[in-house]
């Protein structure tokens, strides 16, 4: 039998959002698989199509659904990793304190929010305790105060840059090597599980160092700010999804 070709006058609309319907109508996201929500990789996947800004909410329709956590999941952008010492080829390059505050500054005008530097603290968080000594341990936490980078009292959203500066100043000081190790993401996921306990009602976002180790063209922004930038866009998704802004 003969298979006859036929050319296809009409297209029917999908059944699933595309990225534009998702771009448009962030709210869809409540229908994201809760088994898909713990799964990084997946979660990166499916962020090129759009922000998955409501990881870790209730599936819509749920009439036991809780109320949305106020703290972003962590918006992967670059690795977030790099060693330093005699062993190592490509060291990452860190962004400092100024640098990032100054991405975060541009993105976040771009929505409505002025965050003041040092506005906010919280007593007692679950701070990271680093260890720049091992690649593989597990990371703890210790009870202490910490001054939220920045804070807009209007919209009541905060947040919190995990640096190079800060896993020196969380470390657990143990020296076992000449080679140093940053796990900045695993920093930030750290400290971000900890701040979802916190009983204050702010809308918070950790972000993290990229720790970019690509060479930077003349011309070109410090390796490193382009990632942090995506991470800062990605959490103005999730706030305007929640309705804060």
């Amino acid at each position: 039998m003969r298979m006859r070709l036929h050319p296809v006058r009409t297209r029917q609309a999908p059944r699933y959002p595309t990225r534009d319907a998702l771009n448009e109508h962030p709210e869809f996201l409540y229908t994201v698989p809760q088994r898909w929500r713990g799964n990084r990789l997946v979660l990166t996947a499916l962020r090129g199509a759009v922000c998955l800004s409501l990881a870790g909410q209730a599936v819509a329709g749920d009439p036991a659904a809780a109320k949305a956590p106020q703290v972003a999941p962590i918006f992967v952008h670059g690795a977030g990793r790099g060693s330093f010492g005699c062993e190592v080829v490509n060291p990452p390059v860190f962004l400092s304190e100024d640098e990032a505050r100054q991405v975060i500054q541009e993105e976040a005008r771009k929505a409505g929010l002025e965050f003041a530097p040092g506005a906010l603290t919280i007593p007692s968080a679950a701070i990271p305790r680093t260890h720049l000594a091992a690649s593989s341990r597990a990371m703890g936490t210790v009870n202490g105060p910490l001054v939220l980078d920045g804070f807009d009292r209007r919209r009541n959203v905060a947040y919190e840059f995990v640096s190079a500066a800060d896993l020196r100043a969380w470390s657990d000081g143990q020296v076992l090597s000449t080679v140093q190790y940053y796990d900045v993401i695993g920093a930030s996921e750290t400290l971000s599980k900890g701040l979802a306990q916190w009983n204050r009602p702010a809308w918070v976002g950790v972000f993290y160092d990229p720790a970019a180790t690509r060479v930077n063209p003349i011309g070109r922004p410090q390796p490193g700010q382009e990632e942090l930038r995506q991470q800062v866009r990605d959490f103005i998704r999730w706030l305007k999804a929640q309705g804060v802004i």
